[in-house]
Formats: C-alpha cells, sequence, structure tokens
C-alpha cells in the first residue's frame, strides 16, 4: 500500500515538474518576444589590429583568467604594450547587453572567425557547468581585417551618459607627442534616426595654466631612494629652472614601487594669482582670452585642470586625474597646516609608473585603480615629498614675493595723515589768490586737527600693545597646550602596557588566595607546609610588581603635571637643567625603541627667571623633531647631543642630532621658524615655532647653523629680567 502511494506520488510531481519545464519555456519565449518589440542600442567596438585565429579563440579568449598578456606583454608590433592582464576584461560585455557578436580576423591566416553568445544562457538553470552553455564559434576565408564586436541592449543611453562615456574615453588616452610612433586612436560614431556623429576621440589639452611647476624622476642608486627634479616659479622675471636632487627617507628600499616619472603644476587661486594669469597667459583659453575672464569663471577653468593622474604603459589609469578624486589625501592634510600646505583643486598633473612586475603596483581586478598594498602606500609618501618640495620653495616666495605689509599702528597713522590734505588746500588757497593771513590762519586749523589725530592714533597704539601683550599670553597658553597634545601621544602610548598589567594582576592574585586557602585546610592535617611557601612568595611577587607598575603610571603623568597648566602664571625662579631634562624624561621609551644614544652634558643646577613650562615646551619639540628625522634616517649609529654652558650673563646650549639634516638655504634665511614651513610631508609647521617663541619669552633666542652631520642648533638665553 505504500509503495502504491510512493508512486503515485512520484507521478504527480512528475508532471508537475514537466508542466514547469513548460511554463518555465514559455516565459523565455515571452522574454524574448517582449525584447524584441522594445527599442534597441547597437554597441559597436571595432578595431583594425592583428585579430585573432581559431585556436586563440578556443584556448585563451574563452577560457577565463588565462596568463597569455602576461607572458606576450606587447602586441605583436612590438609597439604597445597589451592591457587587461587579468583575462576577465572581456566578460564586461555581458554587463553592456545580452546578445554578443564578434568577428575576428587574423591578419597571419586572414581566416575569419564568428563568436555569437547569449548571455541570458549562462543564468539558465539547466546548464550545470560553464563548457555546457552552448556558444557559437565559426570560421571562413576573408580579406577583412581587425575584430569587431556587436552587443545588443534594451538599456537606451540618455545624452548625459554619452557625454560621461566620451569623458572617460578622453581621460583614457594621456597627452603625448604626436610625433610618437604609437599611433593609437579611438573613433566614436553615434548613429540614430535624426543624426550621423563621427567623433575622433583627443585627449584634454594640456594648458600650462600655473604659478609653480616641479618635474623629474625618482630612482634608486645603492639602496637609497633619490628624486632629481627641476622647480620653476613663473612669477619671477625670468623662469628660472634650478636642477635638484633629495634623498626621499620616508620609504624604506622594499617598498620601493619602480621608477617614477612625475610632471606636478600647482596654482594660486587668490585674486593675485588669477590676476597675475590674466595679465600673463598668452594662449587662448577655450578659444577665449584669459584676461577676458572673471575671476569666478578663471576658477571654474582651473577646478576642471585640478587632478593628479597616473599613466603606464600610454594609458591613464582610472580614476587618478578626476578632479574630485584626492588619491594623494592632499585635503585632509591641509586642514592641519593652511597656510603651506595645497589642496586637490590647486595641484594637477601626471605621474607615470612602471609595469606591474617592476613596480609592484597592481591593478584592481575592476580596472578602477591599484591594489592598496605597500607599493601603492610607498607611492603616495614619494609624490607627497615631491609636493612638499614645491610647497616648501612656495611658501618662502609667497611670504617676501611682496614687501610685508605695514605695521596695524603705521596704517592708522597713514589714514589720519593730513600731510597731503594740508598740501593741497594751500595751494588751492593760492591758486585763489587767497590772503597770505587767510592761508596761514586755515593752516593753524589744519595742524591742530592733526595734533589732535596724533594724540588719538597715539592712544589706538597704546591700546594695541595692550592687546597685543593679551594676545601673546593666549599663544603661549596654546602653544603649550599643543606641545602637551604631543606628550600625551607619548604617555598613552606607554602607559598602555603598564594598565593591561594592573588590569590582569588583581585576578591572578585572587586566584592564588584561593589556592592558598586550600593548602593551609590542608596542613591542619599535613605537616608539608612547601607548597604554602610557593604561594605566598608568588602573591608576594606579584604585589611587589604592580607596585613598580604603580610607580611607573605616576611617573608617566608626573611627565604631564608640569606642562599640563591651563592658564599662564607670572614669571619664577626655575632649575633650567631640570627642565631640559623634564622634556628628555618624556621621549625616554621612543629614545630606546629606536636605538638613539642622547647624550646630555650640562652643570648640576642653572637658575633663571622666567616660566619652565616654555623651556620644556622648546625641548620637547626639538626632540620630537630629532627623533622623527632618526627613526627613517639610514643610520647605522643615532644620536642626540646637548650641551649647556653658563656664562656670567648667559646660558649657551647646543642641541645636535645626526639625522638628515637642515637645507643651506633654510639656513641661512632662517624659514624653518615661519609658523607653517615644514620640511615633513605632513608636518604642520608649528614646532620650530613654538620652540623659538617660547625661548623668546624667557629673553632667549634660538638660530639654526650649518653642520655636514644632521641638524645644529644653539640656544642662548640672556640672565637679564
Amino acid at each position: 500500500m505504500k509503495t502504491e502511494f510512493g508512486s503515485e506520488i512520484s507521478s504527480i510531481l512528475s508532471k508537475i515538474k514537466k508542466k514547469s519545464d513548460i511554463v518555465k519555456e514559455w516565459d523565455l519565449r515571452l522574454k524574448d518576444i517582449a525584447y524584441s518589440l522594445l527599442p534597441q542600442l547597437k554597441i559597436i567596438v571595432e578595431d583594425d589590429g592583428h585579430g585573432m585565429d581559431l585556436k586563440t579563440i578556443h584556448s585563451k579568449w574563452l577560457v577565463p583568467s588565462t596568463d597569455n598578456k602576461q607572458k606576450n606583454s606587447t602586441s605583436k608590433s612590438g609597439k604597445r604594450k597589451v592591457q587587461g592582464k587579468k583575462g576577465i576584461g572581456r566578460y564586461a560585455a555581458s554587463i553592456l547587453g545580452n546578445d554578443f557578436l564578434m568577428e575576428t580576423t587574423s591578419k597571419e591566416t586572414n581566416i575569419k572567425c564568428i563568436v555569437v553568445i547569449d548571455w541570458r544562457e549562462f543564468e539558465n538553470e539547466k546548464y550545470e557547468f560553464l563548457d555546457e552553455v552552448p556558444i557559437l564559434v565559426e570560421a571562413f576565408q576573408s580579406e577583412s581585417k581587425g575584430t569587431k564586436i556587436e552587443i545588443i541592449t534594451y538599456d537606451i543611453w540618455s545624452n548625459s551618459e554619452v557625454e560621461i562615456l566620451i569623458h572617460n574615453l578622453k581621460k583614457l588616452i594621456p597627452s603625448k607627442d604626436s610625433d610618437s610612433e604609437d599611433k593609437f586612436e579611438i573613433i566614436f560614431y553615434l548613429k540614430d534616426q535624426n543624426k550621423d556623429d563621427k567623433i575622433k576621440i583627443k585627449p584634454y589639452p594640456t594648458i600650462d595654466l600655473y604659478h609653480y611647476r616641479i618635474s623629474g624622476k625618482v630612482y634608486q642608486e645603492e639602496g637609497r631612494i633619490f628624486a632629481s627634479f627641476d622647480y620653476e616659479n613663473i612669477y619671477e622675471s625670468t623662469v628660472e629652472k634650478t636642477v635638484i636632487e633629495k634623498e626621499i627617507i620616508e620609504v624604506p628600499i622594499e617598498n620601493f614601487c619602480g621608477e617614477i616619472l612625475f610632471d606636478i603644476k600647482a596654482v594660486d587661486r587668490d585674486k593675485l594669482g588669477l590676476d597675475f594669469i590674466k595679465n600673463t597667459y598668452e594662449s587662448n583659453l577655450y578659444n577665449k582670452k584669459a584676461s577676458e575672464y572673471t575671476n569666478p569663471e578663471l576658477l571654474v577653468i582651473l577646478n576642471e585642470l585640478a587632478g593628479v593622474g597616473i599613466i603606464r604603459e600610454n594609458f591613464s589609469i582610472r580614476p587618478y586625474g578626476d578632479k574630485d578624486f584626492d588619491w594623494i589625501g592632499l585635503n585632509k592634510r591641509r586642514v592641519n597646516n593652511p597656510t603651506m600646505r595645497l589642496d586637490s583643486y590647486q595641484i594637477s598633473g601626471l605621474i607615470t609608473i612602471e609595469s606591474e612586475d617592476i613596480s609592484g603596483l597592481e591593478e584592481k581586478a575592476t580596472r578602477e585603480g591599484l591594489k592598496e598594498n605597500d607599493k601603492y602606500d610607498a607611492l603616495i609618501k614619494i609624490i607627497l615629498s615631491v609636493i612638499s618640495e614645491m610647497e616648501q620653495r612656495r611658501f618662502i616666495f609667497r611670504k617676501y614675493r611682496i614687501n610685508e605689509e605695514e605695521r596695524p599702528e603705521e596704517k592708522i597713522k597713514k589714514a589720519f595723515e593730513l600731510t597731503g590734505l594740508y598740501t593741497q588746500i594751500v595751494n588751492e588757497l593760492n591758486k585763489a589768490q587767497v590772503s597770505l593771513q587767510v592761508v596761514n590762519h586755515v593752516s593753524k586749523i589744519i595742524k591742530k586737527a592733526e595734533s589732535e589725530k596724533t594724540k588719538q592714533v597715539n592712544s589706538i597704539n597704546q591700546t594695541l600693545i595692550e592687546q597685543e601683550e593679551k594676545i601673546n599670553e593666549i599663544i603661549a597658553t596654546y602653544q603649550i597646550q599643543a606641545t602637551l597634545g604631543k606628550v600625551v601621544n607619548v604617555v598613552i602610548h606607554e602607559a598602555g602596557k603598564h594598565l593591561m598589567y594592573l588590569r590582569d594582576q588583581p585576578k591572578n592574585v585572587i586566584s592564588f588566595f584561593n589556592d592558598l586557602e586550600k593548602e593551609i585546610n590542608k596542613k591542619l592535617v599535613s605537616q608539608d607546609n612547601t607548597i604554602t611557601k610557593n604561594l605566598i612568595e608568588k602573591i608576594s611577587s606579584r604585589l611587589q610588581e604592580v607596585k613598580v607598575q604603580a610607580d611607573l603610571f605616576i611617573k608617566l603623568f608626573n611627565k604631564l603635571r608640569t606642562i599640563a597648566i591651563s592658564k599662564r602664571n607670572s614669571k619664577k625662579q626655575f632649575d633650567l637643567i631640570k627642565a631640559i631634562r623634564t622634556s628628555i624624561d618624556i621621549y625616554e621609551e621612543d629614545i630606546e625603541l629606536y636605538n638613539i644614544k642622547l647624550d646630555f652634558s650640562a652643570p648640576m643646577t642653572i637658575t633663571l627667571n622666567g616660566w619652565d613650562f616654555d623651556i620644556i615646551a622648546a625641548f620637547t619639540n626639538l626632540i620630537e623633531n630629532s627623533i622623527y628625522w632618526l627613526k627613517i634616517a639610514n643610520k647605522s649609529d643615532k644620536i642626540i647631543e646637548i650641551y649647556v654652558e653658563d656664562f656670567e650673563d648667559k646660558v649657551k646650549i647646543i642641541y645636535l642630532d645626526n639625522g638628515v639634516g637642515i637645507n643651506e638655504n633654510y639656513i641661512e634665511n632662517q624659514k624653518i621658524f615661519e609658523p607653517g614651513f615644514t620640511t615633513k610631508s605632513n608636518g604642520t609647521g608649528l614646532g620650530l615655532t613654538i620652540t623659538m617663541e617660547a625661548l623668546q619669552r624667557n629673553n632667549g633666542e634660538i638660530n639654526a647653523m650649518p653642520n655636514s652631520n644632521g641638524a645644529k642648533f644653539v640656544v642662548e638665553i640672556y640672565k637679564y629680567n
């Protein structure tokens, strides 16, 4: 009975399955009929290259992810590097449409092969494996050449989508010399019932619209990375190229990403920069003279030109170079130092990288950028290092390009000055033949008014001086807080391991006590107390270690106490040597971590009148700078030396390290102390400014000095009050 019932159920299920298959079949037919009634868009991609033979189609083109293009990296003519080494790019055709037709003729055999694919078949459940999907491939003799692909889709493109496609095709081809042997071109046809357009896709024109330019190459030599480049500044009456060579120490040699060619330009987007472009740029900008644009219109053009693109093997890698794609991180970097840093809308240019095999810079399978690995990080650091060189020179030039503006008190004095008015009135009265008595009377009135205005100006200037003193006090407090931020980072780093130890030990001690209690109960019966003694020793040892860790914790927070101020107090007597040692203690963990030898030679004590936290802030910033450069310097022995000499009228401190040193130009003009100026790729430009101003508040000064073996600073603090 059960068998007959089971057989009946099986028969019913079989009939249902057959009906289901019929329904699915009709469903597919109805879909085909529906699609045939819809408007169609035919996409045709055609080239006049070497084509493919039947063997290549069967063994390579129809096989996913082959290494054919990796083994044969150039075209058959040898003129061009082949693209699409991943072996999956051909399947992008399935995204564009379901019906696929390819005609390709081998240049060597004159055999035309036709491939027909219905991508919907790959979704059919009746096929379990890829090789079961029907694909039509035929071959016959032909006189045609190249490859032609036709794709039919029912998704009709809008005008904006067509414009986006043309835009991306233009971005694909970088601007290059017309004499190049590579004559690769893209012709875009747009055909419908109303029009028949033929567009030759040309790369976006290179417009040399810039104020500063840095161009050259990055290479390795004897295990070190160098950048050799020219720097241009077109503000100057004669554009001079300065050939410079710099070692890039931010990148370990094992992460070097191959030779890099770069050409990076920067613009000033302020009124002075825009006016300079309009007055000096001679070529037309999009069929219009630069001088005919308003400043807002010119900014729109600069926005379109912005972006740093990447080229490899004569093709651009997307999306690098798009104006809104800040892959270098310029905007985030600029937040901490807006005076010196350039943002992504001020920078344009191209960099050329080597092949994947040489550079290690691999493209993503989607062909949307490079894989973000160590080599990619190195590429960004290298480009930032190069841009930083341009920023340093731009910063100095802009600082002193125009005569420094007059001080506020001089501007006020000039605004109230009546000398010019007095001369003008006297001349007019003389022309009118007014009597000398009237002229003298008017002169007295003007001079009296000028005297009253002078008193007002002096009063205003006195108020400004008082306000300046208050502002300087506020700045001093904020500078200490900025230094405190650095110290907090150190303390947080050091405190972590001590906190973890203190967190874990109480449960261990409790466990030991529980074991001890059990042992004591046993000893009521037994006389052996060896285990008990061991447990007591463990507990004692752990408690002692907890005390050590707690002492270390207290020491860490003592580092903060001296400079953790909420307001600035009055001057007082303090020990200079103790203040410097406090700065050294803050970084003792890092000094040990990076194997830095610190030599501090000084008298036992030197008493000064001032603010000890200013001295701590000054030397904290000096030591922090030294550690930064020493930890990336390619040197086996890393040294910081501080020598203190006590004289009758002053204290002299020599500060040295054997790091990368300071550019001679920056030593000559002492620009490294300017607010915002930095030679670090991601620096804020505040450390040495804080050091200088902190010392000045204590009757001191600091100067950078030439040194062939690193950085050298001389600090002098005068003992007068």
